[in-house]
């Protein structure tokens, strides 16, 4: 099954940083939310980039996603969505910062940093990974 992910893992933590930086002048739409409870609100208490700087690590969530690919385009969901949460990487409220941006957009990252998309064979659940580089 073909889901829209690309791997972020082999990033370092700088690169991380800078990758999500440069998402975020190629952006549409950004913004920045927190959990304190059941449900998420805006996060208004620092810059995006003061985020990424003080938040963003190898331990955070991160995912850079193509939606077209992930729902179908029957459902004509053609955006990138890039970003990460704290959940599980801090003690406090978890963090998100959502990033979206146009399909080119997302391929000129993709390109940049080198992405390899993620392709979990058959199984939507997980299982071993196959992962190619969808530029060369």
């Amino acid at each position: 099954m073909t889901n829209g992910f690309y791997n972020l893992s082999e990033l370092t933590t700088r690169k991380l940083k800078r990758f999500y930086k440069d998402a975020v002048l190629h952006a549409y739409d950004v913004h920045l939310e927190y959990c304190p409870s059941l449900t998420r609100e805006r996060y208004f208490g620092s810059s995006i980039g003061e985020f990424i700087d003080k938040t963003c690590s190898k331990k955070t969530h991160n995912v850079c996603i193509n939606r077209n690919i992930y729902y179908g385009s029957s459902l004509n969901e053609n955006y990138g969505e890039i970003g990460f949460c704290t959940l599980y990487a801090k003690e406090n409220e978890p963090e998100f910062l959502y990033i979206f941006t146009t399909i080119e957009s997302l391929n000129k990252l993709v390109e940049k940093y080198k992405l390899n998309f993620i392709n979990w064979g058959n199984n939507d659940r997980g299982g071993s990974i196959r992962q190619r580089n969808l530029f060369g």
